[in-house]
């Protein structure tokens, strides 16, 4: 099966949808998700966001979120070629 190379994408919150659950944050082996699982009795949190630099691409994030929180963006950069 063909593969993408896994440096033309990369993986982000949208935060509408992020609901700071945690799983994500619990899923991440190489420690990519920053930010805090919310807690019911504090105000002020901002969704969780993914480290480019740390996130090795394996999509454990995006499996165990519940909320769809998660999407893979292309991150190519078509040029534009004059005829």
């Amino acid at each position: 099966p063909a593969r993408e190379c896994n440096t033309l994408f990369v993986y982000r919150v949208i935060p509408r949808k992020c609901t700071m659950c945690g799983d994500c944050l619990e899923a991440c082996k190489d420690f990519a998700i920053i930010g805090e699982k919310k807690l019911p009795y504090r105000l002020g949190y901002l969704p969780f966001e993914i480290a480019e630099k740390r996130c090795t691409r394996c999509g454990e994030c995006i499996r165990v979120c519940k909320d769809n929180a998660i999407e893979i963006v292309d991150i190519r950069e078509t040029e534009k070629i004059e005829v």
